[in-house]
């Protein structure tokens, strides 16, 4: 597997969001054109973020975890349950995270199959560095990125 450029901090920029990906789900339903999505985001502030930066960022990074998926997937986060809706954020929010989906599949299912009971913060930090023999191009990030 090639894993040059694969490891960006792209999830760390917020939770999973998942009442702003309900909003931003409904907005991909609907097909709304870029002066659409501008004036609900931006104008309407439908995110009710307290800065247009904010709400432009909040908003693009949710649109581009939900473009990983189909619309299938946006139906269930507009319209799930909050455990549907959570879950289907959370299958975006991998998938568009190769940082976040290979430390569950190289890590956490590794210590599930051990049967161990706890995640610990070292796990995490021995990742980045397994993440950084894998692809040297992969960005320094701060100490507060990392935690």
């Amino acid at each position: 597997m090639d894993y040059s450029n694969r490891y960006q901090a792209n999830f760390t920029k917020g939770g999973l969001m998942v009442l702003e990906s309900r909003i931003v789900a409904d907005l991909l339903l609907r097909g709304v054109d870029a002066a659409e999505w501008k004036q609900a985001i931006e104008i309407e502030n439908v995110l009710s973020k307290r800065s247009l930066t904010t709400a432009s960022t909040k908003a693009a990074l949710i649109r581009n975890r939900l473009q990983t998926m189909s619309d299938g997937l946006w139906r269930l986060v507009r319209d799930g349950s909050k455990p549907v809706a959570t879950h289907a954020v959370f299958a975006a929010t991998i998938n568009y995270s190769p940082l976040l989906g290979d430390f569950l599949d190289l890590v956490v299912r590794d210590l599930y199959c051990r049967f161990e009971d706890r995640l610990k913060p070292q796990h995490w930090d021995r990742y980045l560095e397994e993440c950084r023999s894998r692809d040297p191009a992969m960005p320094e990030w701060t100490h507060s990125t990392q935690d």
